[in-house]
């Protein structure tokens, strides 16, 4: 015989005994099936630690693919989100059941279940042919939708517009002794970041130089304050735009009012450029110590704070 007919028989030999050996497989009942897939999941030479490239491989050995099978299906809980329940049948009996809201840790979970019951239960007298408990299921369901609780609706952020509506009804009740407290409170509340641009008066005509602070909230000029210094011109501003705030419409403010450019920070009579709530205080513990002050208590804290006329002070706040 030529090599090519010595070839031709011997697939066709393989693929008889192939034949053969999957009717047979076919024709042997669920506790004979079971029985082959636990010795081989038990058998050391077949040793893995993933639950599932186990199961697979005792499938393939015992020659009974065609009877096992891996079944998802995706679910709603009441709250809308989805999760997955994974199953598998051998023989069309369920061995296992995995859920979770990721299809891959409901597979593994489902996996898990049925290599623990194929290798702790007996399968010739025990009632693994009855299948997985429905109750089983049901209870890790329960558990998963516990965790798929309707998120509470975010809150809607409001628009400029409406930010400067509520600013409105704030400002009218604030106290004017207090003006800059109570105004960066209310900016606050309705998170918008005052923005200060402090400018040096160009006009060396008159006797005492003029500081003004430009104030600027969502980006628009609200008013300008003028002073002999920063913080009284940063107090006229902020008084000045409570009037605003109070007694103009939004719909004038926001297309009335010019807009912060970049320009108006690189011009030549800029002195500062602050942003409110991001404001660096320096210490004077330093100076303290040298003076050999006694340390106050670490519940209180020592700042330096500038004043109108750019003297440092020492004032002492006691932190509650």
């Amino acid at each position: 015989m030529t090599p090519k007919v010595i070839k031709e028989k011997l697939e066709n030999l393989n693929s008889t005994v192939a034949k053969m050996e999957k009717e047979t497989i076919a024709e042997l009942p669920p506790p004979s099936i079971l029985k082959q897939i636990q010795d081989i999941l038990t058998n050391p030479k077949y040793a893995s630690t993933n639950s599932i490239s186990k199961m697979e491989l005792a499938a393939s050995v015992a020659k009974c693919l065609d009877r096992c099978r891996y079944d998802v299906e995706s679910c709603k809980a009441e709250s809308g989100k989805v999760y997955h329940k994974g199953m598998y049948f051998i023989d069309n009996i369920l061995q296992g059941a995995g859920v979770s809201v990721s299809k891959k840790t409901a597979k593994s979970l489902c996996y898990n279940m049925v290599v623990e019951r194929l290798t702790t239960m007996n399968v010739e007298h025990g009632n693994i042919l009855n299948g997985v408990e429905q109750s089983v299921i049901t209870e890790a369901e329960a558990e998963v939708q516990s965790t798929l609780v309707k998120a509470a609706p975010k809150p809607r952020a409001f628009d400029l517009r409406e930010k400067f509506v509520k600013m409105k009804e704030l400002s009218s009740a604030t106290d004017p002794a207090s003006i800059i407290t109570v105004l960066d409170g209310i900016f606050n509340d309705v998170k918008l970041t005052p923005i200060c641009l402090y400018r040096r008066s160009m006009n060396t005509e008159i006797e005492k130089e003029k500081i003004f602070c430009n104030l600027y909230l969502g980006g628009h000029l609200i008013m300008i304050g003028e002073a002999e210094n920063r913080t009284d011109a940063q107090a006229d501003a902020y008084s000045k735009a409570r009037e605003v705030l109070t007694n103009c419409d939004p719909e004038f403010i926001l297309p009335q009012h010019s807009k912060l450019q970049p320009h108006d920070q690189a011009a030549t009579d800029v002195i500062d450029f602050r942003v409110k709530g991001n404001c660096f205080l320096e210490d004077n513990c330093l100076n303290l110590h040298r003076l050999q002050w006694t340390p106050n208590p670490i519940s209180t804290l020592i700042r330096q704070h500038e004043v109108p006329n750019n003297i440092y002070l020492r004032i002492t706040e006691t932190i509650n």
